[in-house]
């Protein structure tokens, strides 16, 4: 197992704001597949790839939205999903766009469930990305397929002013062609190819040069954000720590028993522990680390009471988490704190002095 497919909560928020605004709700389709609501409000949250497709393919049914990919993604904005957009509406041109969409989705999505690279050919260059294998096989990969493409098409309306300039698309999905897909995506000279081995999109080099349109930047809302934490952040490709991420973007609704985070990593229980067991690791041992983890970041903020600190690391109980923390810790949450914080006023006083 190389590691948990894990996507920014960024590239998934336009989604729950098309249900949110017909209606659905959401909630309950969050709660039935063990999505955190918390989660949702930070677009830079890592949420594990094969749950969102089940949670795609759950309320797309239940909606009766055949085309929910494309209803979605051609109302949602690139530029609107978190740091990831932000980048790329900072680019030069087409050209570095694209570079930007190759390297930067490696902070956005492990590499383990998504690929972007470019095939330069003399007169064209082609923008190409690819899910991996286990994920195709989830009934909302379809659904997924769509509303990448069209989020990379968006991508591509900030230097393109037309679309119809494209002269070719290849399309993974060929269960269910969505009917007038040339229309709806402004396409109508675009010859669009289905089930192919991996996305793909044409780009004539003519049009490499162009520059990003000033009114893109200026919907960019300023934000804090420091980019050397956001790619320090990002989803991981080794299996213990982007498990690990996973158990901690759950924990934010409630202790993930192990059959929870099975269900959302896409295994059974039996694989879960088998590939824990290959790392000598056990389900406790895991959510041990990361509960201590938490507990110490947490415990760093004098604003967060030790009762919100239990019931946050998911201990019903103050008692329990006081009890646990001393076991990893060897002293009390509250020792710890004390000792902490007298470590920082110290380290400021120190450094005042200079």
């Amino acid at each position: 197992m190389q590691s948990i497919p894990l996507i920014r909560n960024g590239l998934i928020s336009p989604i729950i704001r098309f249900f949110d605004d017909i209606g659905t709700p959401i909630q309950s389709h969050l709660n039935q597949v063990n999505i955190p609501l918390m989660a949702l409000e930070d677009p830079e949250i890592p949420l594990p790839l094969p749950m969102i497709l089940k949670f795609l393919s759950k309320v797309a049914k239940a909606e009766g939205i055949d085309n929910l990919g494309v209803t979605v993604a051609e109302n949602s904005k690139i530029i609107n999903t978190g740091m990831f957009g932000y980048l790329l509406s900072q680019s030069l041109n087409t050209y570095d766009l694209l570079k930007r969409l190759c390297y930067f989705t490696r902070y956005t999505v492990s590499t383990s469930g998504e690929l972007f690279w470019l095939i330069e050919e003399e007169e064209n260059v082609w923008l190409c990305q690819k899910f991996v294998k286990p994920l195709t096989s989830i009934a909302g990969f379809y659904h997924s397929d769509y509303y990448n493409l069209v989020l990379i098409l968006d991508s591509l309306k900030l230097t393109l002013n037309d679309l119809s300039k494209i002269p070719e698309i290849h399309i993974v999905s060929c269960s269910k062609r969505v009917k007038g897909l040339e229309k709806i995506l402004d396409l109508d000279k675009t010859c669009i190819h289905f089930n192919q081995p991996f996305t793909a999109i044409c780009i004539p080099r003519k049009l490499l040069n162009n520059s990003v349109k000033n009114k893109h930047k200026n919907q960019i809302h300023s934000r804090n954000l420091n980019i050397e934490t956001w790619q320090n952040t990002a989803p991981v490709n080794d299996f213990v720590t982007s498990l690990e991420q996973t158990v901690k973007t759950l924990l934010l609704e409630k202790y993930p028993t192990i059959e929870i985070t099975a269900e959302a990593t896409g295994l059974s229980v039996r694989s879960l522990q088998r590939y824990l067991s290959q790392h000598h690791l056990t389900y406790s041992r895991l959510m041990d680390k990361v509960r201590y983890e938490l507990a110490v970041s947490l415990l760093n903020n004098s604003d967060i009471s030790l009762i919100e600190i239990a019931y946050t690391l998911g201990f019903k109980d103050p008692a329990n988490f006081s009890h646990s923390f001393r076991r990893w810790a060897g002293v009390s949450p509250s020792k710890f704190r004390k000792y902490s914080l007298s470590q920082d006023t110290l380290s400021v006083g120190v450094n005042s002095c200079h």
